[in-house]
């Protein structure tokens, strides 16, 4: 209304991105979701499933966490609460040939054959942080989709910038945000360990 752009993507940035999913032939795509971002991945995964029906979707964050139906209707999987050893336990079913059995992992939801959300029982947030790998830095792998092009390699050292959380979570408690109302939500699936 104020005359400036407030789309989080552009079209062609949109295709640029189905396209780059194309081309790289992933076994899974996770995205890692806001409530905000509902409409775009409710976009973008149906078009992605559409030229690769094998790949398999599976959404964290805090957004699924909130609205698991929400976006359990649009990803094959999505991973509530904390994520770490639900991530490495899929990705250890999918590489051992095992993809039915991701639905018993601990922090794993589904929507079964009538619509109906399934989710598996809360999985225990990993208390001692120390025993977690390093993130991934920015690497020749990488990929940025901005501006309507992709760009390859180490895009985040040329913006000076590399933002880490070295806790977890977000450590605000903002009102706006459900970041600083994760014990709450996360309650709602059960009593937090």
């Amino acid at each position: 209304m104020s005359g400036y752009d407030a789309e989080v993507a552009s079209a062609e940035e949109k295709s640029l991105f189905v396209e780059l999913i194309t081309d790289l032939q992933p076994d899974i795509v996770g995205v890692s979701s806001r409530v905000c971002y509902l409409d775009l991945c409710q976009e973008l995964i149906p078009r992605i499933k559409d030229r690769n029906p094998e790949i398999v979707t599976l959404a964290g964050g805090y957004g699924p966490t909130y609205l698991p139906e929400s976006f359990a209707g649009t990803f094959d999987y999505i991973c509530y609460g904390e994520g770490e050893e639900c991530v490495r336990e899929v990705g250890q079913l999918l590489d051992a040939g095992k993809q039915g059995e991701i639905k018993d992992v601990p922090g794993i939801g589904y929507l079964d054959h009538e619509n109906k959300l399934i989710l598996s029982r809360a999985s225990e947030p990993v208390r001692d942080l120390d025993k977690l790998p390093f993130p991934a830095l920015p690497n020749e792998k990488d990929y940025l989709i901005d501006d309507n092009k992709i760009q390859q390699g180490l895009h985040i050292e040329k913006k000076n910038v590399l933002q880490l959380f070295a806790s977890r979570g977000c450590p605000a408690n903002c009102t706006y945000c459900s970041a600083g109302q994760w014990h709450d939500i996360y309650k709602m699936y059960g009593e937090m360990p």
